[in-house]
């Protein structure tokens, strides 16, 4: 009674908006409403069961006083029911959890209209701190035409007061993420329980937006001017943070992040174009010497060469010493082509191009034509590539080109005292949160998973595009000392590898090198070279540590 008091206390934030063809209500009605769970028929039994929940244990209906059904969602709501259920799930690691914890989840259901309407309140009993909260969450079922809308809000009620909520809030939001595509799995076996004569072979099983989903595959995404917390996802949580999380400024030029293939003057030739900026940060207002940015919290944009987010371009391999001491974008032309021209892009700013702020705004409100009191500057660059012509024998008998990725493994443990290595967990820890990172300590462009997944890997999480065969992972002897693993160890993680040592003792951080090579395939045979390669024998040495 106490949960289901507060539940509604604080504010749902919007999670899921999916649509589920040839799907009904009904059919799920019926399995929600039966006495036994556990015989099958029940999705919130496969909902659990495919988060690798064990000992799920189903409690007795329970008496619903009217007086708690007033307040919205349940007022107007009939039918409704409600029941406990216990059950232990597996903890994903992080410092100071155990394996796996006891969950209690009180549910609550109710029909209003046609749409099915389950509520419910988690409580985790042995994570830290999980007597100080518990989650709240809505789940809206409404019947439409087709199918079934899917809509999903949560938050997080918190009880007593401590230091860490903003964490537990943050871990919160990355388990809701995970748990959407879960649920949108268990929902989905329950189209084969429909007539077939319902049942349409060539359907989807959700509707996705193509537009969207190809601009997502693509790299870019239109500007949402919605707050994040009332953003809804299309496709999954996951999808639509990440959506938020990288939306491109209003001043986006066309193919900033991908490539736009047009037909040239020669029959069977095309050319590529991308866009890229060049950020500098001057030193005082005084100064008239630009450079790179350097400051702390420039974080990714310190390479200089970035995509519209800011972020170092995909396009763009080389480690940031090399790109800092660049004046023209460094960017690797992809297998089988060239690059034909690199050439500033007139915005009616400056003589060069330059624009001028505060600060490095993504907004172009926030940019100028004059750099009095401005400490950044940025000008777009548009970069030019054309097949290799076949007519082209010089390109065509060259040799292939070799693309070497040298990553950085990095680990923190809890204490001095514990020998739980994992992914870096700390807030200040930043991108080195992914585990795997290049020389900068920043995530690789080719990094191919969510930051969960990556610092769940066990192998560098790296996707090569297409047109890049992988000889294989290796591990290789770092500079300076390291132990038999080749591992270094130091007391947080500096870039200088005069602060590495070999020895574990008084030092929670460490780190190791890892090398592969991709070698330049112009024909069929690239089509198997995205896959991350299988890590080879550790017995590779070498002394080029950097591209």
């Amino acid at each position: 009674e106490f949960l289901y008091a507060a539940i509604f206390s604080s504010a749902m934030i919007p999670v899921l908006q999916a649509h589920i063809t040839d799907l009904q209500v009904a059919t799920l009605t019926e399995g929600i409403y039966q006495d036994e769970w556990l015989g099958g028929g029940c999705f919130l039994q496969d909902f659990w069961e495919l988060q690798g929940a064990s000992g799920l244990h189903v409690g007795p209906w329970l008496e619903v006083k009217k007086s708690e059904c007033e307040d919205e969602p349940w007022h107007h709501a009939t039918q409704i029911r409600r029941r406990e259920i216990s059950l232990i799930m597996p903890c994903p690691p992080a410092p100071m959890c155990p394996q796996q914890t006891r969950i209690t989840i009180t549910y609550q259901i109710g029909l209003k209209k046609d749409a099915l309407l389950v509520t419910s309140s988690v409580v985790s009993h042995d994570v830290p701190y999980g007597d100080y909260f518990f989650v709240q969450e809505q789940l809206f079922l409404t019947p439409e035409a087709d199918g079934v809308s899917v809509t999903k809000k949560f938050g997080a009620e918190f009880v007593k007061r401590t230091w860490v909520q903003s964490v537990i809030e943050s871990n919160i939001r990355k388990g809701q993420q995970a748990a959407c595509d879960h649920l949108l799995s268990s929902l989905e076996k329950y189209k084969q329980l429909m007539p077939e004569s319902s049942q349409d072979p060539g359907s989807s099983a959700s509707s996705v937006d193509s537009d969207k989903e190809a601009e997502e595959q693509e790299g870019g995404f239109c500007p949402d001017e919605e707050p994040l917390q009332e953003r809804v996802s299309l496709q999954g949580a996951d999808w639509e943070f990440r959506k938020s999380l990288s939306c491109l400024s209003e001043d986006k030029p066309p193919s900033v992040c991908s490539s736009e293939v047009h037909p040239s003057s020669e029959e069977g030739d095309s050319a590529d174009t991308i866009y890229v900026w060049e950020l500098q940060r001057r030193v005082t207002l005084f100064s008239d010497s630009w450079r790179a940015p350097f400051l702390p919290h420039d974080l990714s944009k310190r390479s200089r060469w970035v995509d519209s987010n800011y972020k170092k371009h995909p396009c763009i391999t080389q480690s940031r010493q090399f790109c800092v001491q660049s004046d023209t974008p460094p960017v690797d032309a992809a297998p089988g082509m060239r690059v034909d021209s690199v050439q500033v892009v007139g915005r009616g700013d400056d003589s060069e191009g330059w624009q001028y702020a505060a600060d490095f705004y993504q907004s172009k409100s926030g940019w100028g034509s004059s750099g009095a009191l401005c400490h950044c500057r940025r000008r777009l660059w548009k970069c030019n590539f054309s097949k290799v012509s076949t007519r082209d024998e010089e390109q065509v008998h060259a040799e292939p080109r070799k693309l070497v990725i040298d990553l950085w493994e990095l680990q923190r443990r809890t204490t001095l005292f514990h020998r739980d290595w994992g992914a870096p967990f700390l807030p200040h820890d930043g991108q080195k949160r992914h585990r795997w990172v290049d020389l900068a300590y920043e995530v690789h462009p080719w990094a191919s998973h969510s930051p969960s997944m990556c610092a769940r890997s066990d192998r560098p999480p790296i996707k090569a595009p297409q047109g890049w065969l992988a000889e294989g992972w290796v591990v290789l002897e770092p500079p300076g000392r390291c132990d038999a693993g080749r591992w270094q160890y130091a007391v947080d993680f500096y870039e200088s590898d005069r602060h590495w040592g070999g020895s574990s003792k008084g030092r929670h951080c460490r780190r190791r090198l890892w090398r592969c090579t991709y070698t330049e395939v112009c024909d069929d045979a690239a089509s198997d070279s995205t896959e991350t390669p299988s890590p080879a024998s550790t017995d590779g040495r070498s002394s080029k540590l950097s591209l």
